[in-house]
């Protein structure tokens, strides 16, 4: 049986900063109001699917999971976005997804679309009477908008520094141990090569970077080469 509920609306990619005053919010309302606290999100992000975008994400949606389920909400909605969804009237789309599933009070962020072209905004959201509705605003450091796509742009320039400020944790990618040329063994330290879980999660800017692995749930120090081997004749890593 699902109860009445608050929920956050949003992509979620990151869980960063601007993220995080969605769900402080979400909390804070369902004390107020004795709901319980949910979570919306996409399986993908509408660009993937509306703009054929080789979009790059900041963490799998595996990972995205493990992140907000540390907030111990009681419901957590992943819509499968497809151009089904895509193409859902937004009064349609509300009815669906919120409504039916007893949200009684909406927090999302002040440029949340849905629906089909996304002429659903927060406005079409605050017309509805069935549900009630926080619009966030811009969550904004050094006068600059806390965005996945900052986010992105920080990796991209090796500002791991801010952009782990941002995020509230360290960066982190996945990926699978593979087969490699095996010089790092013949020089007394052996490496490990990695096949990325996911090829469109964003990667930083090339380069060494002191790091920390976990491999089967032990965490060990290390240091990781992100893009060439310069030593071995420019091998891609």
């Amino acid at each position: 049986q699902v109860h009445d509920s608050v929920c956050a609306l949003g992509f979620f990619d990151g869980v960063h900063l601007g993220h995080q005053q969605l769900l402080k919010e979400v909390e804070h309302i369902a004390k107020e109001k004795g709901l319980k606290k949910a979570i919306m999100t996409f399986s993908v992000h509408p660009k993937q699917i509306l703009e054929n975008n080789d979009y790059h994400y900041l963490m799998s949606l595996s990972e995205k999971i493990n992140i907000l389920k540390q907030w111990q909400f009681d419901y957590f909605y992943i819509i499968d976005f497809d151009q089904t969804v895509a193409n859902l009237k937004p009064n349609t789309f509300l009815q669906n997804y919120i409504i039916n599933h007893q949200i009684k009070h909406v927090v999302c962020g002040f440029d949340f679309h849905f629906g089909k072209k996304g002429m659903g905004d927060v406005h079409v959201l605050q017309e509805n009477k069935s549900f009630d509705v926080t619009v966030i605003e811009e969550y904004s450091e050094d006068a600059l908008k806390v965005s996945s796509s900052y986010i992105k742009k920080l990796l991209n320039e090796g500002n791991i520094e801010k952009a782990n400020h941002l995020l509230t944790r360290f960066y982190r990618v996945s990926g699978q141990v593979i087969y490699g040329l095996q010089n790092g063994r013949k020089i007394g330290f052996p490496t490990a090569n990695i096949e990325l879980e996911d090829a469109h999660v964003a990667v930083p800017l090339g380069g060494v970077y002191a790091v920390r692995v976990i491999v089967n749930g032990k965490s060990y120090h290390g240091m990781a080469n992100i893009g060439y081997n310069p030593t071995f004749g420019d091998v891609a890593q």
